[in-house]
């Protein structure tokens, strides 16, 4: 299966992020791997990394399609 990487700050995660995903897993017939940003460069945060990283976890949650969240942006030095 195809993949999409899905990058942002996530601050917060809202409804648009979860709409466009899922039509870009539909139309491509793909997964979407979030990858919220460490420290974004456009932009200040308002919640700290693990705030916004748990935000995201409870949005997906129970979401039907194929969504998986990469930590691995957020767990670099």
């Amino acid at each position: 299966m195809s993949k999409i990487i899905f990058g942002g700050t996530f601050d917060p995660i809202h409804n648009g992020h979860i709409r466009i995903a899922e039509y870009a897993s539909n139309k491509l017939g793909a997964s979407v791997i979030f990858v919220p940003a460490k420290n974004p460069r456009w932009k200040t945060p308002t919640e700290t990394s693990n705030q916004r990283l748990d935000m995201l976890k409870i949005a997906l949650k129970g979401v039907s399609f194929k969504f998986e969240i990469c930590e691995f942006e957020l767990n670099s030095n």
